[in-house]
């Protein structure tokens, strides 16, 4: 009957840390189907062989030697999953390289941005603001974009993926960037 509860319990943790792996992988933008299935397949393995060492246990004489056996199915299956969730915390987060980018301005509200070969477009709703390159000025300002012509200023957010400050940041540096070309 332990070992039942002890199993349930090891599932219900590793169902809580590939749900960590797919929260983090969505934050940096990256293909979360792709890092779930790679965390599932490390967890796998991890099982396996920690289910392996579980089985010779009885073998061991030290008693510290017969806890590392002992845990190890718990040990061996839930570190590659926080391994991965390093590896996520460490990697840049991954934005679009197009031409439309979703923003967002205090007065105008949600809108989209549109990066033409000779102009940029606003789109706010049924408005569309047309402003040519050669006369604009762009500059990523933490997690804006601000937008100079002679004779306007604006400063748009990116509201694309990743939705968080340092996707956004890295959304408004890509985005000045491009303007600058």
């Amino acid at each position: 009957m332990m070992l039942f509860f002890a199993a349930g319990v090891l599932i219900i943790g590793i169902a809580f840390h590939v749900a960590w792996v797919g929260k983090r992988a969505e934050a940096k933008g990256r293909f979360v189907l792709g890092w779930v299935i790679a965390a599932v397949v490390l967890c796998a393995v991890g099982l396996k062989i920690g289910l392996g060492l579980f089985d010779r246990a009885d073998a061991v004489s030290s008693d510290a030697m017969t806890f590392l056996y002992v845990t190890s199915p718990v040990t061996l299956s839930l570190a590659p999953l926080i391994l991965v969730v390093i590896v996520l915390m460490w990697l840049p987060p991954r934005i679009g390289t197009g031409r439309t980018w979703p923003i967002a301005e205090g007065r105008e509200g949600t809108g989209t941005l549109v990066i033409l070969d000779d102009a940029v477009e606003l789109r706010w709703g049924a408005r569309t603001e047309r402003i040519a390159r050669a006369t604009l000025t762009a500059s990523a300002d933490q997690e804006s974009v601000r937008l100079a012509w002679p004779d306007h200023e604006v400063l748009v957010m990116p509201t694309g993926k990743p939705a968080n400050r340092e996707g956004r940041m890295r959304q408004a540096e890509a985005i000045a960037a491009r303007l600058k070309r």
